[in-house]
C-alpha cells in the first residue's frame, strides 16, 4: 500500500493579477510544489518517507486485534526522530 500526499496550487489570480499591471506581463513561471511525505507499509514496519531530517515524527494509528474470537480496536502512538534522509519507520 503506498498513500501520497498531494498539494496544489492554484496561480489563476496572480497571473491576473500580474498581467494586469503594467511592465508585470512577463511570462510567468510556475513552480513546481515540494515533494509531499509517503507512507509505505510493509509486513515488518510503515515508514514515513519526506519528513524534515532530524524532524519530530508523530504516528497516531488504531488496530483491530483478534483475541479469543473477540475483537477489540487498540489504540496506537508513538514519537520517533526522522534520520538524516527523512525516513521515519514505526515497527508494526
Amino acid at each position: 500500500m503506498h498513500c501520497t500526499m498531494v498539494t496544489m496550487t492554484t496561480l489563476t489570480i496572480g497571473l491576473g493579477c500580474a498581467l494586469a499591471v503594467p511592465g508585470l506581463g512577463r511570462a510567468a513561471r510556475a513552480q513546481a510544489p515540494p515533494a509531499g511525505p509517503t507512507l509505505v507499509v510493509s509486513a515488518q514496519a510503515v515508514t514515513a518517507s519526506g519528513m524534515t531530517p532530524g524532524g519530530t515524527v508523530v504516528w497516531l494509528g488504531m488496530a483491530r486485534q483478534v483475541v479469543d474470537y473477540e475483537a477489540a480496536f487498540v489504540r496506537r502512538h508513538g514519537i520517533v526522530q526522522a534520520d538524516a534522509l527523512g525516513n521515519a519507520p514505526r515497527r508494526l
